[in-house]
């Protein structure tokens, strides 16, 4: 399924949430929703595939751990596929 910013998809390694482009305050919440439905069609195993944003703001990355949360609190887990852009910012948060 496409939504614009976000795609989709089931694989192997669980339910992919493929994001690309921007990933702004105002495009949080959307990724927050697909967590949610993926989360009440029972899946438990969630993919950020992030490797495709090229631009993040600090409310973006909130949502990012938010998605993260929302998934442990269901007894599932996140894995985050990352560009080196996004592996430099998550390591300067990380310390």
């Amino acid at each position: 399924m496409g939504y614009g910013l976000f795609d989709t998809s089931v694989s192997e390694g669980g339910f992919v949430i493929e994001v690309s482009g921007t990933l702004f305050a105002e495009h949080g919440e959307a990724l927050a929703e697909r967590v949610r439905q993926a989360l009440a069609a029972g899946q438990r195993e969630i993919v950020l595939k992030l490797d495709g944003v090229t631009k993040i703001d600090s409310t973006g990355l909130g949502y990012v751990c938010g998605a993260a949360h929302i998934v442990r609190q269901a007894g599932g887990s996140t894995k985050l596929v990352l560009n080196k852009y996004l592996e430099g910012l998550f390591n300067l948060i990380k310390g």
